[in-house]
C-alpha cells in the first residue's frame, strides 16, 4: 500500500452542534441531516437530573449552520426541545482563542 503525505494527519472537524433529551427528537434530527446531506454523528451521554437520556449531536464545522437550519425548519418546536451549544449562554467554558486587543484612539493634530 502507498502512502500519501496525508497518511498520518489527522483532522479532526467535528464540532458539538446541539444536545436533545429523547429519543424521537434525535430521530427527527436525522431525518432532518439525512434530507439535507448532512454529515453527523451522535453521541450518547449520561442523562442530565430529571432527564430520560441525553444525546449530543455533531457536525462538521463547515456545516453549522446549515445542520441548525435543517433542524429548526423539521423538527417541529425545535427551539423548546433542542439546546444549540452556540448561543454564548449554553456553552460551557466558552473562552475565545484570542484575547481581547485594547484599541487606543488616536487624534491627528
Amino acid at each position: 500500500m502507498v502512502e500519501s503525505k496525508y497518511t498520518h494527519v489527522k483532522v479532526n472537524n467535528e464540532i458539538e452542534l446541539c444536545e436533545v433529551y429523547d429519543k424521537e427528537t434525535k430521530e427527527k434530527v436525522k431525518k432532518a441531516f439525512f434530507g439535507a446531506g448532512i454529515s453527523f454523528f451522535i453521541k450518547f451521554k449520561k442523562a442530565a437530573p430529571g432527564r430520560e437520556c441525553r444525546f449530543v449531536i455533531c457536525v462538521n464545522s463547515s456545516q453549522r449552520g446549515a445542520a441548525k437550519t435543517a433542524i429548526l425548519r423539521k423538527v417541529p418546536g425545535a427551539g423548546e426541545i433542542v439546546r444549540f451549544f452556540d448561543d454564548l449562554k449554553f456553552v460551557k467554558g466558552n473562552a475565545s482563542s484570542f484575547k481581547r486587543a485594547v484599541v487606543a484612539k488616536t487624534t491627528v493634530s
